[in-house]
C-alpha cells in the first residue's frame, strides 16, 4: 500500500496502518482533495499487499508489479503537488 502517513499527519491524524486507507478515503477522497481514481488505485494496491503478506501461494506477475509501480508514481506526484500548493 502507498504510504499515506504524511497526508494523514497533515490533517492531524496518526492512525495505525490498518485504518490508514479508510482515513485517507474519508479525508482526501470524499472531500475531493484527491481523485476517486486515486482511492481505487490505493485499494487495488492494498489488496495486492494483503495477498503478498497473507496468501503464501500468491505470486505477483509482471502486470501486477507494473500496475502497482504506476499507481505509486501517480500517488507520489499527487501527494507532492498537494504539499507544494498547501505549503
Amino acid at each position: 500500500m502507498f504510504d499515506v502517513t504524511a497526508l494523514l499527519r497533515d490533517k492531524g491524524l496518526a492512525p495505525k496502518r490498518i485504518k490508514a486507507h479508510i482515513l485517507f478515503s474519508q479525508h482526501y477522497i470524499k472531500t475531493g482533495i484527491m481523485s476517486v481514481e486515486m482511492g481505487e488505485n490505493l485499494a487495488e494496491v492494498f489488496v495486492l499487499r494483503q495477498s503478498s503478506d497473507y496468501d503464501f501461494e500468491f505470486e505477483p506477475d509482471e502486470a501486477n508489479i507494473l500496475t502497482a509501480l504506476e499507481h505509486a508514481r501517480t500517488f507520489f506526484a499527487a501527494t507532492r503537488a498537494y504539499f507544494e500548493v498547501k505549503h
